[in-house]
């Protein structure tokens, strides 16, 4: 309730507060929950506690709110969950060819909340299923989702993550595409390089296992072909934003090689470094 307060009673509590500017903790306002679970992402947690670490965040959520249940989401490298006196537990996110993110972080509420506190299943089982719930939904943003949570594959991406930016920038809005994308990268953790916006710096050496995110915007065919055409004899993966081009572009696609016309998709399967 953004608009609007209420004082709960309850004997399971799902607390989302959704808001970086001070978050009221749920018991301030008198009310109860014998068993109480806080979900926040990691901008929030850190907004409540100044700590970086998720760990040491959730367990003083914990500690300070009374809550037998925290669960931090942390957008493509999944979750983590703190129940009871049990350590971190990392819950991971699961691969989808599309990232749908409107609604993503609610749809992983409200599953979480069935599984926790309907079917009473443990904090772990209801997370793991909240997010291979969100994994479809983001493919297919409709609900209920209509395949099964069994086949989802996991991604573990690397806390930090190298990604090669690449593109033209001869336009304001090709510019613009490409300073949005590193700015969204470096949001959720990556080390990017994109020579074409720093052209004042010669060191752009990065480790070698890095994934390239290309928008195709202004790429001539050709070079495009020869980007496409020299992925398969490399180890890392090419993500292609093409947003005008994706449909006939696709048939090139292989497992080091994804096409997409869809930005959030691209920056989520870049930072994967998954095709």
């Amino acid at each position: 309730m953004l608009e609007g307060d209420a004082i709960v009673d309850a004997e399971y509590a799902v607390y989302d507060p959704q808001t970086l500017y001070f978050p009221e903790p749920y018991r301030d306002n008198g009310s109860k929950a014998r068993q109480l679970a806080i979900l926040l992402n990691r901008a929030e947690l850190r907004a409540i506690t100044r700590k970086s670490n998720i760990g040491h965040g959730a367990r003083e959520v914990q500690r300070t709110q009374g809550a037998q249940v925290v669960v931090v989401k942390d957008g493509p490298y999944g979750a983590w969950v703190v129940e009871g006196k049990m350590p971190p537990h990392f819950i991971p996110a699961y691969y989808s060819s599309k990232v749908f993110k409107i609604g993503s972080g609610d749809v992983f509420s409200a599953i979480f909340s069935f599984y926790w506190g309907e079917e009473n299943r443990c904090a772990l089982e209801a997370a793991d299923l909240a997010s291979r719930t969100v994994s479809q939904y983001s493919t297919k943003p409709m609900l209920p989702v209509d395949s099964s949570l069994e086949g989802c594959t996991p991604v573990f991406p690397r806390t930090t993550k190298h990604i090669f930016l690449n593109g033209y920038a001869n336009t304001l809005g090709r510019r613009y595409s490409l300073e949005e994308a590193r700015h969204r990268l470096e949001e959720l953790g990556a080390v990017v390089s994109c020579p074409v916006l720093d052209r004042h710096n010669h060191d752009i050496s990065l480790p070698g296992e890095v994934s390239e995110l290309l928008i195709a915007d202004g790429f001539p065919d050709d070079a495009l072909q020869d980007r496409m055409t020299a992925v398969p004899g490399r180890q890392n993966a090419l993500i292609i934003l093409a947003e005008d081009r994706a449909p006939s572009l696709q048939e090139a696609a292989d497992n080091r090689l994804v096409i997409t016309d869809d930005f959030s998709s691209a920056i989520y399967l870049a930072i994967w470094g998954k095709c």
